[in-house]
């Protein structure tokens, strides 16, 4: 069984029930949102990011 022997899991845990199409298109959706690390810099005024794309950097204003 994935995961361990599932001891320590929460008893809220259900299994979902879904069928193999489902099931596939679950694991589909997972990985479509896989891709190269995002690293962000935050500037101690925290008025501005850094973000790092793998290829560039994009600044982005995070002023409310």
């Amino acid at each position: 069984m994935a995961g361990g022997d599932g001891q320590n899991w929460s008893s809220l845990l259900r299994p979902l029930g879904l069928s193999a199409e489902e099931m596939d298109d679950l694991v589909a959706f997972f990985l479509a949102l896989t891709g190269d690390e995002i690293l962000v810099e935050v500037p101690a005024s925290r008025t501005q990011l850094r973000i790092d794309t793998g290829s560039s950097w994009v600044r982005a204003s995070c002023e409310g």
